[in-house]
C-alpha cells in the first residue's frame, strides 16, 4: 500500500497545526473520497484527544484512522494505564493496539 498526498494547504505561521486547520484539510478530502473507505496514518502532530474524538465521528462514514503516539502516552489495555514506551517494540516493528483508551497522563 502507498500513500499519496492528493490536499494540502500551506500555512502562515511556523510550528504545529491545530484541530481547526488539520479539519479544514480533512473535510473536503473526506468529502472527495466519500464513495471509498479511507484509512486516515497521522503522525503525531495528531496527538490530541480532541482529534481522535472528531475523527471517531467519521468512522460510520467509513473513514478510519491509526495514529502515533509518544513513548509517554499513557494508554489503557484491559484494566491499568502504562506508557507506549512500555510495549516493547523493537526497531523495524510496529505494534497496532485497537480500541485503546488514551491519555496524556498518568
Amino acid at each position: 500500500m502507498r500513500a499519496l498526498p492528493i490536499y494540502w494547504k500551506f500555512l502562515t505561521h511556523q510550528g504545529s497545526s491545530n484541530l481547526t486547520e488539520q479539519q479544514a484539510v480533512m473535510r473536503p478530502v473526506f468529502q472527495l473520497l466519500k464513495k471509498y473507505q479511507i484509512i486516515l496514518i497521522a503522525d503525531r502532530e495528531f496527538h490530541s484527544i480532541f482529534r481522535a474524538h472528531w475523527l471517531k465521528q467519521y468512522q460510520k462514514h467509513q473513514v478510519y484512522f491509526g495514529l502515533r503516539r509518544k513513548k509517554s502516552t499513557m494508554v489503557k489495555g484491559g484494566q491499568k494505564y502504562c506508557q507506549t514506551s512500555e510495549l516493547k517494540v523493537n526497531i523495524g516493528e510496529n505494534k497496532l493496539l485497537l480500541n485503546q483508551k488514551i491519555t496524556k497522563t498518568k
